[in-house]
């Protein structure tokens, strides 16, 4: 098809396109994701989910309803997983150049995934006070607030001495598992932290 003004568009619908996106949807339950667990048949059963999506190419990064997916991975006891996953992702589909985020960065949403899930861990369902662990780009994280005053927020126990980020190209973090991170001085293993 074609319009008056040469632009060339299709409907965009096929089946697999439909499966794909209804995969990715399905996934849109944060507020109660180990029901949502219970319901896809546990923990082995919801992992290779995930895995199908990740691993086949169905995960789509760039739309809110599933950017919480790769910390799925905690709440099915397989923290390696996440860890991996948004490895995979940060490095993959954030890049240093002007095309460099993954979709349409509606009200920073995207940036904020981006920022949040560099820093380590993720506020996977708005309104909790839990964020689920993932695997951070840096040995540590200082904050610089008003005043003057500066505060370390992070460090990651277990991290791996690398190359910094210039000379590591695109890749912003090295990836291996974590055995946790320290957070305002306060050590959390793999899986969640809370804020007060």
């Amino acid at each position: 098809m074609g319009s008056a003004f040469g632009l060339q568009y299709q409907s965009g619908f096929n089946e697999t396109g439909a499966l794909n996106y209804r995969k990715n949807y399905t996934l849109f339950a944060p507020h109660d994701v180990p029901a949502l667990i219970e319901f896809m048949g546990g923990n082995d059963a919801m992992a290779a989910f995930l895995d199908d999506i990740f691993d086949n190419g169905i995960y789509y990064v760039g739309d809110e309803f599933s950017m919480h997916a790769p910390y799925m991975y905690n709440l099915c006891g397989m923290p390696w997983k996440t860890q991996r996953r948004v490895y995979d992702i940060v490095n993959t589909y954030y890049l240093p150049q002007p095309s460099g985020l993954p979709g349409n960065d509606d009200c920073g949403q995207l940036s904020a995934w981006y920022l949040f899930s560099a820093m380590g861990f993720y506020p996977m369902c708005p309104g909790s006070t839990e964020y689920q662990l993932g695997v951070p780009c840096l040995p540590e994280i200082i904050l610089h607030l008003p005043n003057g005053r500066i505060r370390q927020l992070l460090r990651t126990i277990g991290h791996p001495q690398r190359e910094s980020a210039r000379t590591a190209g695109n890749r912003a973090c090295g990836y291996s598992p974590r055995r946790g991170i320290e957070v305002f001085g306060r050590r959390y293993p793999v899986g969640n932290l809370f804020h007060q």
